[in-house]
């Protein structure tokens, strides 16, 4: 199963908060999650967040995971698109039903999704809707290449002693992502840096970036909730 957001560049390339600000709305980006029946066939889900009250009709959902998994009917597709993004390209796909999907670990609350349809390909993410859209690689940069940790210290974030410190590279940007998790704490925080400088602090940690629309994003993880951070043309 796979489940699965500048001083002479401020002008294209700076964090922005307000959609405005950037031309096109801020796409919303939906967590994907695949799972594998018994026969080798493959069941594509866009979750939507909505969290729903029980009983529903449910009944087992039969796939290859240590979870148990649900689903429920929940009527006609709720969006006419959804864009899925990945390392080797998008695809606009439309989706089939609107269901709800519950699971002892994963989702232990009853939570809204989209089945799609499985096209070929790697994808990672999806964006509710029909957008012009590609992936941005993060790339981990060396600990011997990586200042971070005393980067850290101008953020008056203690470094030393952490229980996680990366630092990714935001491809087609000067700019990187810092996750750490500091010491004596037990969720991690990312920074957005341009050189010396931090463009924002987010709770959670990268798991994707991405250009729609001309823009780029990048999207932050924490618990089960997604943001997205723009990071401008």
């Amino acid at each position: 199963m796979r489940n699965l957001v500048f001083v002479a560049l401020a002008s294209s390339l700076f964090p922005v908060a307000d959609a405005d600000a950037c031309g096109p709305p801020e796409p919303r980006v939906l967590r994907l999650v695949q799972h594998w029946t018994f026969d080798n066939h493959a069941r594509l889900f866009a979750l939507t967040g909505e969290r729903v009250r029980t009983p529903y009709a449910w009944e087992n959902l039969p796939v290859a995971s240590y979870d148990h998994w649900q689903i429920a009917p929940g009527g006609p597709a709720t969006l006419a698109a959804v864009t899925l993004i990945g390392p080797r390209g998008s695809r606009v796909v439309t989706p089939s039903r609107r269901v709800f999907l519950l699971a002892d670990r994963e989702l232990p609350l009853p939570t809204g999704a989209l089945e799609l349809p499985v096209p070929e390909g790697d994808f990672q993410i999806a964006l509710a809707g029909k957008h012009r859209a590609s992936w941005l690689d993060l790339d981990p940069i060396a600990g011997e290449r990586s200042d971070a940790a005393v980067w850290l210290i101008g953020q008056h974030v203690n470094a030393y002693g952490a229980g996680l410190l990366d630092e990714f590279q935001i491809a087609g940007t000067p700019l990187t992502a810092v996750t750490i998790i500091p010491p004596r704490e037990t969720q991690p925080i990312t920074f957005v840096r341009s050189g010396k400088d931090s463009l924002g602090r987010y709770d959670g940690s990268p798991v994707a970036a991405f250009v729609a629309d001309g823009v780029r994003y990048l999207v932050i993880r924490s618990h089960d909730e997604l943001q997205t951070v723009a990071l401008g043309r």
